[in-house]
């Protein structure tokens, strides 16, 4: 309700010693930004074999307008509740790519976009600020439980990256 009316900033008040409401405000999104989970790359067991990784040029970038636009409006609702711009989602997505070190992949199931990973040097936080660090950077919700953020982990599937440096 709130943010249908555009308010995206709030401010509750409660008291600190009271860890059960903290910690049900926190995980409706009031504090919790980004969710960070860290497992060592490797193979996948039961991998999805209709999931096809690839690496992206700038050529593909088209291909990925609808996915990238539904990434920046996904930080507009609950639980993240942060406003982020409206952008050409080619242009964002091509002039990211062209940075130095800058690599990105996607899954494809039936030839469609599901999800895509963007690997630059250094990370989005001190968590993943680690040479050895990938990071999933968004699936489509559909696409989610299908084992396509886990593929893009692992580098058998998409053999161009070795520890965190792209090849």
């Amino acid at each position: 309700m709130w943010v249908g009316q555009g308010s995206t900033n709030h401010a509750i008040t409660m008291f600190a010693h009271d860890q059960e409401t903290v910690d049900t405000w926190f995980w409706l999104g009031f504090g919790l930004w980004s969710m960070d989970a860290i497992r060592k790359s490797g193979p996948v067991e039961d991998g999805n074999s209709s999931i096809e990784v690839r690496k992206v040029d700038a050529g593909d970038v088209p291909g990925l307008r609808a996915m990238h636009r539904e990434h920046n409006l996904y930080y507009r609702n609950s639980p993240v509740f942060m406003p982020r711009p409206d952008e050409d989602p080619v242009e964002d997505l091509t002039s990211w790519l062209l940075g130095p070190g800058h690599h990105t992949w996607t899954t494809c199931a039936l030839g469609k976009p599901t999800g895509y990973m963007r690997i630059q040097p250094g990370g989005e936080t001190f968590v993943s600020e680690h040479p050895a660090v990938m990071n999933v950077t968004y699936v489509l919700e559909d696409a989610r439980r299908s084992g396509a953020g886990t593929l893009l982990l692992e580098p058998s599937r998409n053999g161009c990256w070795r520890t965190g440096t792209a090849a």
